[in-house]
């Protein structure tokens, strides 16, 4: 009995479909940090001329220090870490724990002022008399609805509060030395790899499958 293509074809197109936003979807997470990495460049860019990003610095009580960004400013040497949380944040700079609210969810971390202080405490033998800053940043998918802590930004709000003015001049000669050490001395840190849903896998196998069935009736 012939085929009938034009029968076959509304089915095929449509797991076609269904197969390329099921596509869609796992890549998702990895876009939205691709985007959520830019859009921080493009402001840390905006603070200084050079940066470092994602290193470890020697630490002689920790071993090491992990430092997101590490930033030559005009004026001094800024350490941000950034935190890529959404929802609610109930923070304040005298808490051991701050809370992130997600909906009816809650979830606890420490406070992450402290961490910042004590990498700005590791680069202090390196910077010598340079003046090293350090921020806690959150990207622009928290908000806090009791007020933002003094030493933390949010991202879009960041640069007004370091009170960088871009273009303002190049960093001075004993800023550069100090860079220069502090290039020398750190390595680049290991992260762990990001871990995403595994029923996305399963999703995307059933819609191979599909296909798969109808390609075979296709050719029979």
């Amino acid at each position: 009995m012939p085929l009938d293509y034009p029968v076959l074809l509304l089915p095929a197109t449509l797991l076609l479909a269904l197969f390329l936003l099921l596509v869609l979807w796992v890549q998702l997470p990895r876009l939205r940090a691709s985007t959520r990495r830019r859009r921080i460049e493009r402001v840390v860019r905006r603070l200084g001329g050079e940066y470092l990003r994602d290193v470890m610095l020697p630490d002689p009580v920790d071993g090491h220090l992990q430092i997101d960004y590490l930033v030559l400013a005009p004026r001094s040497l800024l350490v941000l870490d950034v935190r890529p949380y959404e929802g609610a944040i109930f923070a304040g700079a005298s808490l051991d724990a701050w809370t992130q609210m997600i909906g009816r969810r809650s979830f606890k971390f420490a406070n992450p002022l402290a961490d910042v202080r004590l990498r700005c405490a590791a680069l202090a033998p390196y910077a010598q008399a340079i003046p090293v800053e350090g921020r806690v940043v959150f990207t622009r998918e928290a908000w806090f609805p009791k007020g933002v802590p003094e030493g933390v930004s949010r991202l879009d709000e960041l640069v007004q509060d370091i009170g960088t003015t871009p273009g303002e001049g190049e960093p001075g000669p004993k800023l550069r030395e100090a860079w220069t050490r502090i290039k020398a001395a750190v390595q680049p840190a290991v992260l762990p790899a990001p871990r995403y849903p595994r029923r996305t896998s399963y999703a995307l196998l059933v819609a191979l499958l599909g296909l798969l069935l109808v390609s075979a009736r296709l050719v029979v």
